[in-house]
């Protein structure tokens, strides 16, 4: 889970807790889109698109990059 500070128009900072879920190849272990959100939910809402094909699509909260068996990052992915 990723933590962002928001200004506000004071210029107070405040943490938020930002969850991102990562979407892979199932076939590739490649990294094809990222969905940002506050809940769960919210974040498979926005990847429904890729998250509907059984088997061709996967997702994570937990990529392991690098790691054997790992998502395989790539530099360019669609931000849902």
């Amino acid at each position: 889970m990723e933590r962002i500070i928001n200004q506000n128009r004071h210029g107070n900072g405040s943490e938020e807790n930002i969850m991102k879920l990562y979407i892979y190849s199932t076939e590739t272990m490649e990294l094809v889109a990222t969905s940002e959100g506050k809940t769960n939910e919210e974040c498979e809402y926005k990847a429904a698109s890729y998250l509907g094909s059984p088997g061709e699509y996967a997702g994570t909260y937990s990529p392991a990059f690098g790691c054997v068996d790992g998502v395989i990052d790539q530099l360019e992915i669609e931000e849902l």
